[in-house]
């Protein structure tokens, strides 16, 4: 990451993170008796959401995020091995079932995100919520459905990357979608899953073509499910090399 960057991330992620006790482990006593801060337990397990400069920001360990109008940009921290910075931007560009289309990003007015906590959400009408919930690992990203979408077929939820990272494999991964720079790391999209209301599970689909990254819901739960129901990925830092405390 740019000196910056680290600065206005551990300036939030610290902040939030000794307020909220966010770290597990009990600190250690001085020898007048008082707690000290355990730093290294703090910086790997903080993490936040807030605006800064005017701009919704979100951070953790591993990783920043920005978040506006266009969508979400996701930028892994990877280390000293890493010469510039390789984000990934993510925006929701459809979502249907058959010809039957719920949400189409040309036609639908732009909407910047709500904060409320850790969680950031776009409304895009019809019932329809797209979240992002940060967390230390990543960012947990949701899409949330009021109602049965109307159409038939499977529930596919379409959306455009724009990285410089090379994905691991094109076509159908349904275990989730690797984008890195060989031998140091990059973005994990993770396996796409569907949640109902009564907490019944269903494996989905996730296919990228190098321009847009589908993921997608089989017809038969999507009829069947009690709303409101839940697709839901992680988007998170993977990484390929051994880094220390200190670098990270």
């Amino acid at each position: 990451m740019k000196p910056q960057a680290i600065q206005t991330l551990l300036s939030c992620g610290l902040a939030l993170a000794i307020a909220s006790s966010v770290t597990a482990q009990q600190p250690a006593k001085t020898q007048s008796g008082s707690a000290a801060p355990n730093f290294a337990a703090v910086t790997t397990q903080s993490f936040g959401m807030d605006v800064v400069d005017g701009e919704l920001r979100a951070g953790g360990p591993r990783y920043k995020a920005l978040l506006d109008q266009s969508g979400i940009e996701f930028t892994p921290a990877l280390g000293a091995a890493a010469v510039t910075n390789y984000p990934v931007h993510f925006r929701v560009t459809s979502i249907r079932r058959g010809e039957t289309v719920a949400y189409n990003h040309l036609t639908a007015p732009r909407v910047a995100p709500q904060q409320k906590g850790m969680v950031a959400s776009y409304a895009r009408g019809n019932g329809i919520v797209e979240t992002y919930e940060a967390r230390v690992d990543g960012m947990k990203q949701n899409l949330t459905f009021a109602g049965k979408p109307e159409g038939a077929g499977d529930l596919v939820v379409e959306g455009r990357l724009t990285t410089t990272l090379a994905a691991s494999q094109l076509g159908a991964n349904d275990c989730g979608l690797m984008l890195q720079v060989p031998g140091i790391g990059g973005v994990q999209f993770g396996a796409v899953v569907g949640i109902d209301a009564f907490g019944n599970r269903a494996n989905g689909g996730l296919s990228y073509d190098g321009e847009l990254v589908r993921f997608t819901l089989p017809s038969a739960y999507v009829d069947n499910a009690a709303y409101p129901l839940v697709l839901d990925p992680l988007i998170s830092t993977i990484t390929s090399v051994n880094t220390s405390p200190a670098a990270d």
